[in-house]
């Protein structure tokens, strides 16, 4: 497990615990009684912040796609329908999925600002909750109201955190104001998810564009921060799917911005942007496969999604013929990469068109 959901775990337990020996010298109530109390605040905790997420969308005139609590997924649209996660999920807590629609230049800063205040409002509104519930409790309110003042304030501190699997709202928040390329990032994930990789395909090629536009030579690198990088490896997943775009030229941008990654720091993303690049290169024949094949040979691969990747490009260059397993795997690994997508195929359905180009070039 990760350090950051080890502390976190800690932190629940201690609160439970205090919350038992506070609650000890009141003999009618169990503390059987106090851990169904606890478990309840926790849901209504949860339904709250969503509930507010939502409801600060609504109010900025943002759509709202979907509301997920635990392993219950809320569609609100094309049409209203209720489905379930697998009960792994359950301690996932709840996300809402707005519908951003598309953006340009002119909206982009609206749509900014509604992002930033539904991420605040809803971890302040429940501590708010959560303080006037422990006064409430201090002037003689049952145990109920205690255990959501503690619930109220997880919620608040779990804002707080952040690691490579989520990001807590505040954290979010901060990034969206402050990274031009965070969000553009999430806006363009958004619209991938939740209409198809068809409808970014322009707006992330304009968007790299922009970002690889660097000066000097050919051997003169493009330093690109994490959404860069992102949005890259989206345009080449694109490539691969069957976008049209003047590839030699991307290939050429694209290998300046590789050009600076940091060896050191090598990351997830910059293996993934590397085997994209390199399958890309071998689809379109850009470079001698001998050439090719020495490169993807010493990528760093890392990561479950990055092994996925390898296995298309061993079966790009001819060295496996295991397709079956690129079909039966697509859902397991898009899943890994976000469990949004077990909700919005869009992910898999681009994995899919990959696999499927690939198998035809390699005629298999």
């Amino acid at each position: 497990m990760k350090r950051s959901n080890i502390v976190k775990i800690n932190i629940f337990l201690v609160v439970v615990l205090a919350t038992v020996l506070l609650s000890f010298g009141k003999r009618d109530i169990s503390s059987l009684k106090v851990l169904l109390y606890l478990a309840i605040s926790t849901i209504c905790t949860t339904v709250l912040h969503e509930c507010i997420h939502a409801l600060a969308f609504y109010v900025r005139g943002m759509a709202v796609s979907s509301i997920i609590i635990g392993v219950i997924v809320f569609r609100l649209s094309p049409s209203f329908s209720i489905s379930f996660l697998p009960l792994k999920y359950l301690l996932h807590g709840g996300v809402v999925i707005p519908d951003v629609g598309q953006f340009n230049k002119t909206s982009l800063n609206t749509q900014r600002k509604t992002l930033e205040i539904s991420l605040v409002s809803a971890p302040v509104i429940s501590i708010v909750i959560g303080l006037a519930c422990l006064f409430f409790y201090m002037r003689g309110a049952s145990l109920f109201f205690l255990l959501m003042f503690v619930s109220g304030t997880l919620s608040f501190i779990n804002a707080f955190s952040s690691d490579e699997n989520s990001t807590g709202d505040f954290i979010a928040a901060s990034k969206i104001k402050g990274s031009e390329s965070y969000i553009k990032s999430y806006l363009l994930t958004n619209i991938f998810l939740i209409h198809g990789f068809e409808t970014i395909e322009k707006k992330v090629c304009d968007i790299c564009e922009e970002n690889m536009s660097g000066e000097g030579s050919e051997t003169t690198s493009v330093l690109l921060d994490y959404g860069q990088k992102y949005i890259l490896f989206l345009l080449l997943s694109i490539v691969l799917a069957g976008g049209k775009f003047d590839v030699p030229s991307l290939i050429c941008k694209a290998e300046k911005c590789l050009l600076g990654l940091n060896q050191t720091q090598y990351s997830e993303i910059d293996s993934s942007l590397h085997l994209r690049l390199i399958m890309v290169k071998k689809l379109y024949s850009v470079t001698e496969r001998a050439e090719l094949l020495k490169q993807f040979y010493q990528i760093p691969i890392l990561g479950e999604q990055n092994c996925y990747y390898q296995k298309q490009g061993e079966i790009i260059f001819g060295l496996s013929r295991n397709a079956e397993y690129l079909f039966s795997s697509a859902t397991k690994i898009t899943e890994s990469i976000n469990y949004l997508n077990l909700i919005y195929p869009s992910w898999t359905q681009m994995e899919e068109t990959i696999n499927n180009r690939i198998l035809m070039n390699c005629n298999l």
